[in-house]
Order: structure tokens, then sequence, then C-alpha cells
């Protein structure tokens, strides 16, 4: 079940807080932000490059526009960047204006373009469950599903679409829920699976051609593959002790990118200088998904 395979250093950004990698099938790239750095991240495989572009919000996640460019999950609601020109412009209002301490966190776009998000509080304020989960439609409407969360993660879908899968870091839980496709309205919440047991909780997510889902244990240095059954088949050792969220990119989809926190948000005992903050990827074994893109 445990394994190490060759994983490397691509990028060894440095970032403050790397999350939220998302595999561009039309450019051949990788996206990814670093959250504390305010910074949106351009990955190269071809030529091994990534480019930074600094922006004026504090970017907590992403997805690729299918008109172009990015919308981009922030502090302060949800955002277009045109990553060409540097430029970003709102899309919707910031749904939490009553909660100052919150901020977008985990995003994913389910099968027809919709673009989730959850929330989270300010962990260096004080500790409030007080996450909520919400739904970007194409017409650039926000609807909440979902409150008292901790800090909202791990957000996948199956590959029918049927499935959604979402997080709690504080919680140690990741949930499933019955998806309609066609109202994108999730429903019949039920534990898949938990991590008590291990060290390190449930970050990012992403779910391979198989239904297998695959977590980031942020501060536990591994990577689970969780079966659709919600059964443990899977646990990879990762260099560095904070991966953050995984993504299939690469040509075939067949090459596993991992984000991870840096040296200041994981700690002087666990630190490692030159990795940490950096963009990692392996070889898994397996194929992933197309990542959809959003549809407003």
């Amino acid at each position: 079940m445990s394994d190490t395979p060759r994983i490397d250093c691509v990028a060894a950004a440095d970032a403050r807080l790397g999350e939220s990698p998302v595999w561009d099938s039309e450019a051949g790239l990788l996206w990814w932000v670093d959250i504390g750095g305010r910074a949106v991240h351009r990955y190269d495989p071809v030529s091994n490059r990534d480019e930074e572009t600094s922006v004026s919000v504090t970017p907590a996640a992403l997805a690729v526009r299918e008109r172009g460019g990015l919308v981009l999950a922030t502090d302060d609601g949800f955002w277009a960047f045109n990553p060409d020109q540097g430029r970003i412009s709102r899309l919707a209002p910031d749904p939490e204006p009553d909660l100052p301490h919150n901020r977008l966190n985990d995003s994913r776009c389910d099968r027809q373009g919709r673009f989730w998000a959850g929330s989270m509080h300010d962990p260096t304020s004080d500790k409030v469950a007080a996450g909520r989960l919400y739904r970007l439609d194409r017409d650039l409407s926000v609807s909440t599903f979902g409150e008292g969360l901790g800090v909202s993660n791990g957000l996948a879908f199956s590959p029918d679409g049927r499935t959604m899968y979402h997080a709690d870091t504080w919680a140690e839980t990741v949930w499933t829920y019955d998806y309609d496709p066609d109202g994108g309205v999730p429903s019949r919440r039920r534990v898949f699976a938990e991590f008590h047991d291990l060290e390190g909780r449930p970050d990012g997510a992403a779910v391979d051609e198989s239904g297998c889902y695959w977590v980031a244990l942020a501060r536990g240095g591994q990577i689970v593959r969780v079966t659709p059954r919600g059964e443990r088949d899977r646990v990879v050792s990762f260099p560095v002790r904070a991966p953050t969220m995984v993504a299939f990119g690469g040509p075939g989809l067949d090459t596993m990118y991992v984000t991870t926190m840096g040296s200041g948000a994981v700690g002087p005992d666990a630190a490692r200088p030159g990795l940490d903050g950096g963009l990692f990827a392996f070889d898994p074994g397996c194929r992933g998904l197309p990542e959809p893109g959003f549809a407003g």
C-alpha cells in the first residue's frame, strides 16, 4: 500500500503557500497559485519554466475559463484574470461581506462548467468553523450550499459527474454526495473517508480515470489514494512535510503535479529550504481526467 516513487521538484518557486494546480490542456500549461505571495504561476513542462504574476487580491484557487483567461477564488469574491495582460476584473461580489476574517479556499469546476469554491476562517485571527460552500454559475450568480466548515477543501467529481467529494480539513473528513449534473445540486451527504489515524489532514484532491480519489495530507508528508468504495489502497511518501493539492497533467494526463507550503508555514523543525513551496511532479501509474473549464 505504501510506496515511494521518484518525485521531482520541477519548480523551486519558494511559494509561501502553493495551491490549486490546474492543467490547461489547450495551452499545455499548469496553472497554480501562491496564496501568501498573492501570485498566479504558469508552469510550462516543455521549457521547464515557471512564471509568476503578482495580483492585487489574494488568489486561493483558480480554474481555466472557456472564453479565455482564468477565474480566481479570492479573499474578496470571484475575479476574472487575464494572464497575458496581467489584468483582473470582478466577476461576482464577495459572498461573505459579513465575515471579514473569511476567504475563499479550494475550488473545482463540475463537468457542466459550474465553479465550486468553499471558504475558511483565517486561522491567525481565531479558530472558528465559519466556512461555507458556494457555486458560481455561468450567469455569474452565486448560490450557497452548507456552512459551519472549518477549512473547506478536497473538492472533486467522479468521472461520470454524478458524485461530488468535499472535505473539511479541520474535521479530517471527506464526504461524498449524490450530484445532480443537470441542476448542479449535491444531496445525501455521507462520510467517504476519515484520516484521524494518520499524521496530516486532508487538503486538495483530484480523481483519476478509474474514479479513485487522490488527496494531499498537509503537514503529514503523504498523498493517499482512496477507491470509490472508500478504501485506502495507496499511500505515497512525499519529500516535504506539507503537500497541499494534487492535479493530473501532461499531454496524457499521466503526470501528477503537487503544490506545497513554504518553510514558514511548515515550521523550523520540518522545514526543507529549497524544496518547501516548490512544485513537484511524479508518475502516479494512472491517468487523470480532463479538467472542465468555467463556463461563465
